[in-house]
């Protein structure tokens, strides 16, 4: 946050913060929702899905390459169908689902994939929240 520490008209004004809320305001006023949850935030994470970042920036000429690159460095644990990747031209991140979450798990202890990617669990999108039965909460 940022504070102004001079009015229009050149006074020196002191800030206090005592609360700071996130969120619709409306839901906080009727109650429906617990504050501390809130606060806390959504630590909801996709028990397939992995987010991997620190990759090499893709054109749109290596973006096939790159795919199948990552497809095949994951490919021990995308299960029957392999991994699914989604790289993005010009992006140095991307997202890959593999087979289970047992098989997620393990691929983020894998040291060879530990020490060539910066990887972690990512957390699902509103479509596939209702497409999930299964989250692992923090």
């Amino acid at each position: 946050m940022q504070f102004i520490t001079l009015s229009d008209d050149g006074v020196q004004q002191n800030w206090t913060v005592h609360s700071v809320q996130w969120g619709n305001r409306k839901l906080l006023e009727n109650g429906s929702i617990d504050q501390n949850q809130i606060l806390k935030g959504n630590r909801r994470q996709h028990p397939k899905k992995l987010f991997v970042t620190g990759l090499t920036r893709t054109t749109q000429e290596n973006l096939e390459d790159a795919r199948l690159f990552l497809e095949r460095a994951f490919v021990y644990y995308g299960g029957i169908h392999g991994a699914e990747v989604s790289l993005l031209k010009n992006s140095t991140f991307c997202f890959i689902i593999l087979g289970s979450k047992e098989q997620t798990d393990q691929a983020l202890r894998d040291p060879k994939l530990k020490n060539a990617y910066r990887m972690q669990r990512a957390i699902p999108t509103k479509q596939e929240l209702d497409a999930i039965e299964e989250l692992d909460w923090d």
